[in-house]
């Protein structure tokens, strides 16, 4: 089986004359944590967006198990795949937004379960069974029946990890997963995120905990508008081998 869970290859994303993400590619390994980083504006979200198509890449393709995300290839000539084809690759990349993206009017299982019974058509009593199984593995199962505004901020982050869990994805990507959170409650949401690193669990973190980075990537990527200009082992985010513009932001986030 090819080792290559994810591949993007020459992905660019412009809005209007400005180009966000230029030219960007990168390999991601089964049970592989790459970490982005990079300061802000650097397009580090937007490339991650483009990874499951929540942004249309100008130019550049990605492929999930070595199957073109979003489009098929008719000689030669990418096409748009059907949106239920499109819908359940997409399943297999989980998403944790900054904002948690909860529904307000549903409670903690509900949210976790409402993609098994309205998009996978799974029933609603072995959704319940799964989605109970994600809320004791991040740690929250006391608050099932609570509401989003009932709940913290981590652990609203924490139930839209187990949302992302719900479907078994064969990877999840997170945008800045911490960003949103009181400092005293990064550290529950860090924990759930170092658990599913233990498991093997295939992860993309777009993040500025480096600190975070250098105890669970294996590898980082740094970007600066838009263009990767570092990356490689997280051995590398302990040491001066690193670009005089890496080795900069460093010092002023550590």
């Amino acid at each position: 089986m090819n080792d290559i869970v994810l591949e993007a290859v020459g992905i660019t994303k412009r809005f209007g004359s400005q180009t966000v993400v230029d030219d960007v590619s990168l390999k991601v390994r089964r049970g592989e944590v790459v970490c982005i980083l990079g300061p802000s504006g650097a397009g580090k979200s937007t490339f991650l967006r483009c990874l499951n198509l929540l942004e249309t890449p100008e130019q550049g393709v990605v492929l999930l198990e070595d199957e073109l995300v979003g489009y098929r290839n008719d000689k030669g000539v990418l096409r748009p795949l059907g949106r239920h084809r499109s819908s359940r690759q997409l399943q297999q990349m989980g998403m944790v937004f900054q904002s948690f993206n909860l529904f307000p009017h549903m409670t903690a299982l509900q949210n976790v379960t409402l993609g098994l019974t309205r998009v996978s058509k799974v029933g609603k009593a072995e959704a319940g069974k799964r989605g109970m199984e994600l809320l004791v593995r991040v740690g929250i199962a006391e608050k099932a029946n609570a509401r989003p505004a009932e709940l913290s901020g981590g652990q609203q982050q924490r139930v839209a990890i187990a949302r992302a869990l719900a479907h078994r994805p064969k990877l999840i990507l997170f945008d800045e997963p911490t960003s949103a959170l009181d400092p005293e409650m990064v550290g529950e949401v860090l924990d759930v995120m170092r658990g599913l690193a233990e498991d093997g669990t295939t992860m993309i973190i777009v993040t500025h905990e480096v600190g975070f980075a250098r105890e669970v990537a294996d590898r980082f990527v740094f970007m600066e508008q838009g263009r990767v200009i570092d990356e490689g082992s997280s051995e590398l985010l302990r040491s001066d081998n690193l670009s005089a513009r890496a080795r900069q932001f460093l010092a002023k986030v550590l």
